[in-house]
C-alpha cells in the first residue's frame, strides 16, 4: 500500500526533528515500518541525497533490514539445531535396535 503525500511529509518531519529533539522523535522513528520507510526514501528520488534527514532514514532501513536478517538467520539456526537433535536420537535407536535385535 502505497503512502500519501501527507504521510511522506510527517516522516521527514520526524527524521528532520531527530537532531533537534532527539528522544521524542527517536520514538517516533521507531514506530515507522520498513516498508513506509522504503516508500519515502523512493518517492524523494535523487533529491537531498546527503541532507542529513536522508541519511538517518537510510540508516534505519538498513539497522531494520539488518534486524530482519538476524531474525530469519535465528530461525534458521533453530532449525537447524532441531534437526541435529531428531537426527541423533534417530541414529540412537537405530544403532540401539541393530545391537539388541
Amino acid at each position: 500500500m502505497r503512502i500519501s503525500e501527507q504521510e511522506k511529509n510527517e516522516i521527514i518531519a520526524t527524521f528532520q526533528q531527530t537532531f533537534k529533539y532527539k528522544k521524542e522523535a527517536e520514538e517516533k522513528v521507531k514506530t515507522y515500518s520498513l516498508e513506509q520507510l522504503r516508500q519515502v526514501n523512493e518517492m524523494l528520488g535523487n533529491r537531498d541525497t546527503e541532507a542529513g534527514f536522508r541519511i538517518a532514514i537510510r540508516n534505519q532501513i538498513k539497522r531494520l533490514e539488518e534486524k530482519g536478517q538476524r531474525m530469519f538467520d535465528s530461525k534458521v539456526r533453530g532449525m537447524y539445531i532441531i534437526i541435529g537433535l531428531a537426527s541423533a536420537v534417530l541414529s540412537g535407536l537405530i544403532v540401539y535396535y541393530l545391537t539388541n535385535a
